[in-house]
Parts: structure tokens; C-alpha cells; sequence
């Protein structure tokens, strides 16, 4: 154990000779104490600064996320508190949610691993962010930005509150631009104070992604705050603009705003965090690296660790992550190989296969997908391919279906136990994503030449300019509504 100096030697005769030996953090252990060993070829750390104030918590949720402690004597980084580092082996991982700005953390992973995808999924005010704030004219020194300085006080003279020019010679309007396409929940806008209140009944608002208007409501009433609800359950609304309008002219009719709150997230991959690959054991022999992209900053002793043979993840930030940021690990731990079992097999259309578009995979038995691939034929317009040689290690082998278009609309899952794919043709992909019943859903590019799970994905349509997207779930309840060209629910990005 860490603590005491007494020693072990002669691994070299037992049957844990080229394994790993877990060297306990005490000497002494409670009576009752369960231990648990847990065996995975794939896996993944994370190494978060102990001081608790610094990681708001984060290092007990990760206790509770089913991570395990584990001590590594040697690995450590260049700040004065040492890494906390905990590791699991599980087949997936969703990191719990920042609560501080002040985290600090890495990330390093072993076996078969994509790389980290971190999303602010849990609403932040993006206007205050992100947000650049103009608007149709300006009077009395109450300048656009005025609605979006974070401070929600409607009464004129605490100088935060926007006006526009009266008598308008066209419709008032205040616009703020997002800098990035991002999903909005809920719009929060704080009213002017006073006699003037009224001025915003009627008012409208609407959302813009580059010139296209997606969807605009009435909200405006004389209330102090109004509250405008775009958490549709059949569409997600990724936008690039808010705009806000009176849809009228009169010479009492100027537009004021105390302070609009834009609430969503900004997807993947405009987040802020992003994650560079570094091969531990193609480091050439330096034990010692560059910790974060943004700070000079080292971390050393990754042979000491379950990685020394796998990645290391460097975040592009050393602190300042939005809080709420959501980071997402997947990974794949290959299964046992199951030999095919009867199973009914469809018909196949044949049919000249596109020169681009989308296909999607599901195993072929209909108690198992729910009605998905007859869906997908009869609501959607996929055709049936048959593929041979094509395989994965399922009881059931996939059915592929495909169409020729840049983006569709795919039909809700029905079952939990809906096993599918995604690839494209002629389209490079940097990256999809879907809103599910349980949470998010998201898919990675992966060389299937470095993989065993699939065979044969050379026969497929989707084989040279295509690519093929891996879920980070193997089966979960999918509530898939949407596909588009940008990122959305369940987007592909062809950018």
C-alpha cells in the first residue's frame, strides 16, 4: 500500500505476469469492506484538481457515476494540488455537468476509444455569452446592448434599459446575433418599468438562422417578465439570431427592453472545450507533456496509470468552462462474437444505389426495431439494399437502407431495443447528434479499419468519400424527430 514501505516481488511467477497489479491507498482496510474488481479491455480516466472548492463537487459525482478512485503513485502535473484521478471501464460514459468555472481536469482513455465530445447541454444565457446586440434606431442613449449587459432593472434611470427612436418611421426592432448556431430552450425578457410597460404589448419574436426565419410568437404584454417556450417535443430550433419586434408603427410605440435572456446551448463543434489526441505511447519517450492548450502547464506519469498505453485528451482550456458543459466518452467494448439465429429476412428492393445521400442500418428483426425499417420504407422513402459480406458482431445481421438526399426526417423508435447506424455517401462527416427520451445521443466518424465490431464495410454504398457515424449507445429508447444539414436533433454536418 501507498503509506507503508513494506514491498512485493516475484510478480514475474504468478499468472498476473504482463498484467497490472492495484496497489491499495491504506494499509489498513475496515472490517466488512466489499472489494470490487472490475475487468475491461476499454475504459477511461479522469483527473480532476482534488481541491474541492476548485471542482464544485464534480469528484463526488463521479464516485456516484460508478467511477473508482485510484491511486497512482507518480502521476502527477505541474500545480500545486495534486490530480484526483478516477476511472471506470464502462461501455459508455456522459461526465456529470460542471457546476464552477474554476474546474480543472484531463482526460486520458484506454482500449478502443473515440474522441471526447463536450457540449453545453444543460441552457445557459447565451445573449450574455455569446451576443452582439443592434436594433432599428437609437434614442436617448439607450443603446441595444443595454438589453443584454445582465442586468434585468427596468426602470430608465438605471441606464439599463434600450429605446429606439419615436416617431418610427418603420417597425422597431432589436436583434442580438449568437456568434454560433445554437439550440434555444426558453427566451426570458425583462419589460421597461413604469407608465411606459405597455409599450411592448404586441410584441413579436422570432428566430433566424443566416436568413431564414424559423419560427416566430407573440409575446408581449405589460408584465414584467414574459417567458416564450420553444422546447417543442416534434422540432429543436437551432438558430444563429433573436429577434425581437413591434409590428407597427406609432409615435408612442418606441421599442424598450430591460433585458432579454436567450437560454440554450451551444452543440458540438462550436462549444468552447474542445479535446486534442495524443498518443501516450507515441509520445517518443517524453514522460512529460503540455497539460492544456491554453497554458503552458505539464502533467507526467501516464505509465503509472491505466493509459500508458492509450490516449491522452488535452482540453483547449485550463479553467473558464461554461458551467453546465456536459462532456460525453464513448466507449465501444467489443462483444462476443453470437452466431446468426433464424430471423426473418426482408425482400430486398434492388436498385441503382445513389451517388450521395444517406444510409441507415438496423438489425433486421422487426420484434427487435419496432416497426423501424418498414418505417423507413413506407414513411420515409428509404430503399432496401442488399448487402453482402456486409456484418457486425449482432445476433442478427443489419438490414441497410438508403436514400438520395443531404438531410431527412427519420421516424421515432418504438422499442429500447433498436440497434442501428448511420453512414453517408459521398459526405464527409464531422459530427451528428440526437435529443433522446433518456438524454443525448451522439455519433462519432470512426475508421472501421481499426475495428473489429463491423466487416465488410467495403461492399456497402457508403464505402470511399462516405462515413460511417458509431452511436455512443449501443441500444437505448431513441425519441429521433429531426435531421437536418446543421446541427440539430439528430443532425449530420456536412460542413
Amino acid at each position: 500500500s501507498v503509506p507503508s514501505h513494506y514491498t512485493v516481488s516475484g510478480f514475474e511467477h504468478t499468472p498476473c505476469n504482463g498484467g497490472v497489479f492495484l496497489r491499495r491507498s491504506s494499509d489498513m482496510v475496515s472490517r466488512g469492506t466489499e472489494i470490487e474488481v472490475g475487468l475491461s479491455t476499454a475504459g477511461v480516466c479522469v483527473f480532476v484538481e482534488s481541491a474541492y472548492w476548485r471542482s464544485g463537487g464534480f469528484l463526488t459525482s463521479l464516485e456516484q457515476l460508478g467511477f473508482t478512485p485510484f491511486v497512482a503513485a507518480g502521476f502527477t502535473w505541474s500545480l500545486s494540488t495534486p490530480p484526483s484521478l478516477f476511472c471506470t471501464g464502462a461501455d459508455h460514459v456522459t461526465l456529470p455537468a460542471t457546476t464552477t468555472s474554476q474546474f480543472v481536469h484531463g482526460i486520458c482513455t484506454f482500449g478502443n476509444t473515440p474522441d471526447p465530445i463536450a457540449s453545453n447541454s444543460v441552457p445557459v444565457n447565451l445573449a450574455l455569452y455569446y451576443g452582439t446586440a443592434t436594433q432599428s434606431s437609437t434614442a436617448h442613449d439607450g443603446v441595444a446592448s443595454r438589453a443584454i449587459d445582465g442586468n434585468t432593472n427596468g426602470d430608465w434611470s438605471g441606464n439599463s434599459v434600450t429605446h429606439t427612436e419615436y416617431p418610427a418611421t418603420t417597425e422597431p426592432w432589436w436583434e442580438v446575433d449568437l456568434q454560433f448556431p445554437s439550440v434555444i430552450r426558453t427566451i426570458i425578457v425583462y419589460n421597461r418599468s413604469g407608465s411606459n410597460a405597455g409599450r411592448l404589448v404586441g410584441a413579436l419574436v422570432s428566430l433566424h438562422r443566416g436568413n431564414e426565419m424559423l419560427v416566430e410568437q407573440e409575446f408581449g404584454t405589460s408584465e414584467a417578465v414574459m417567458t416564450v417556450d420553444f422546447t417543442d417535443e416534434e422540432e429543436v430550433y437551432v438558430a444563429t439570431r433573436v429577434r425581437i419586434r413591434l409590428p407597427f408603427t406609432s409615435a408612442d410605440k418606441s421599442l424598450s427592453l430591460a433585458e432579454v435572456q436567450v437560454m440554450g446551448y451551444v452543440p458540438y463543434p462550436h462549444s468552447e472545450l474542445v479535446y486534442t489526441r495524443i498518443p501516450i505511447a507515441g509520445m517518443d519517450g517524453q514522460t512529460t507533456t503540455q497539460m492544456w492548450g491554453d497554458q503552458t502547464y505539464t502533467v507526467s506519469g501516464f505509465e503509472h496509470t491505466p493509459c500508458r498505453y492509450g490516449n491522452f485528451y488535452r482540453p483547449s482550456r485550463f479553467k473558464n468552462i461554461r458551467e453546465g458543459t456536459i462532456i460525453t466518452i464513448p466507449v465501444p467494448t467489443p462483444r462476443p462474437t453470437r452466431l446468426p439465429t433464424s430471423q426473418p429476412t426482408p425482400i430486398p428492393t434492388r436498385q441503382p444505389v445513389p451517388p450521395s445521400g444517406i444510409c441507415i442500418f438496423v438489425e433486421s428483426h422487426s420484434e427487435r426495431d419496432g416497426g423501424f425499417s418498414t418505417s423507413l420504407v413506407e414513411q420515409r422513402g428509404f430503399t432496401h439494399f442488399e448487402i453482402d459480406g456486409f456484418t457486425w458482431q449482432e445476433q442478427y445481421l443489419p438490414s441497410m437502407y438508403c436514400i438520395d438526399s443531404d438531410h431527412m426526417t427519420l421516424p421515432e423508435t418504438t422499442t429500447a431495443q433498436t440497434v442501428h447506424g448511420i453512414c453517408t455517401i459521398g459526405y464527409p462527416v464531422a459530427y451528428a447528434s440526437a435529443v433522446t427520451t433518456e438524454g443525448p445521443l451522439v455519433y462519432f466518424p470512426v475508421d472501421l479499419t481499426t475495428t473489429s465490431l463491423f466487416t465488410g464495410f467495403e461492399n456497402t454504398p457508403c464505402y470511399g468519400d462516405g462515413t460511417f457515424l458509431w452511436p455512443s449507445y449501443h441500444n437505448r429508447e431513441i425519441a429521433v424527430n429531426h435531421v437536418d444539414s446543421t446541427i440539430c436533433v439528430m443532425t449530420v454536418d456536412y460542413r
